[in-house]
C-alpha cells in the first residue's frame, strides 16, 4: 500500500547550512583581491591626476612663457589647495579672463570638483604641494622638499621642471605620492 503523501520541494538545514559556508569561504578568498585592485585603481587615479595636472602647467607655459600667478616661487613646496581657484580659472579656459587672457582650455576639471574645490590624492589627504625648478637650475635640490619627501628623493635633486606630491596620513604611518 502506498502512502498519499505530497513530495515537498526543497532544501534541508544541512544544505543551507553547507552553501552559506561555500559562499563565506568564496568572499573570504575574493575580499582580499578586490580591496587591492580598488587601493590600485586609487593609486592610478591620484598618479594621473598629478600628471594631468602637471602636463596642462607644461601647456599653459608654453603658451603663455610663465605659469600661473600662485607659481611665482621656485623651490618652495606651494600647497595646491591653497590657489584651486586661481588654478582652475588658469587652466580650465572657455571665457577668457586675467589669468587666461585667450581662455584656453588646458585641462578639463570634473563640475564635482569645480564646486568642492579641493584635491585629494588615494589616501584622501588634502595636502597636496607643488614645487617649481629654478629657471638656472637642472634640478629640483632634494633639501627643498619635505623632510618625509626627501628619502624617495635622489640626493643629487630631482630631474624635473615641476614636482607634484602629496603627504596622507594611514594608521601609524606617513605616505607619500608622487
Amino acid at each position: 500500500m502506498s502512502r498519499d503523501c505530497p513530495h515537498r520541494a526543497g532544501f534541508t538545514l544541512i544544505e543551507l547550512l553547507g552553501v552559506v559556508a561555500i559562499i563565506g569561504v568564496l568572499l573570504g578568498t575574493i575580499f582580499p583581491a578586490i580591496s587591492s585592485a580598488i587601493r590600485s585603481s586609487k593609486r592610478h587615479r591620484s598618479k594621473w591626476q598629478f600628471v594631468e595636472i602637471k602636463s596642462a602647467l607644461d601647456s599653459y607655459y608654453l603658451h603663455y612663457g610663465c605659469y600661473p600667478d600662485f607659481l611665482r616661487r621656485y623651490e618652495i613646496p606651494i600647497p595646491l589647495n591653497d590657489h584651486c581657484a586661481v588654478l582652475i580659472d588658469s587652466l580650465q579656459g572657455g571665457d577668457p579672463s586675467e589669468r587666461n587672457p585667450n581662455g584656453m582650455r588646458f585641462m578639463e576639471f570634473p563640475s564635482n570638483f569645480v564646486s568642492k574645490q579641493i584635491f585629494t590624492d588615494q589616501f584622501g589627504s588634502d595636502k597636496i604641494y607643488i614645487i617649481l625648478r629654478h629657471p638656472e637650475r637642472l634640478e629640483i635640490p632634494s633639501h627643498c622638499f619635505h623632510e618625509m619627501v626627501r628619502k624617495a628623493v635622489p640626493k643629487n635633486g630631482l630631474r624635473e621642471s615641476m614636482a607634484i606630491y602629496s603627504i596622507g596620513q594611514r594608521p601609524g604611518l606617513e605616505v607619500t605620492s608622487w
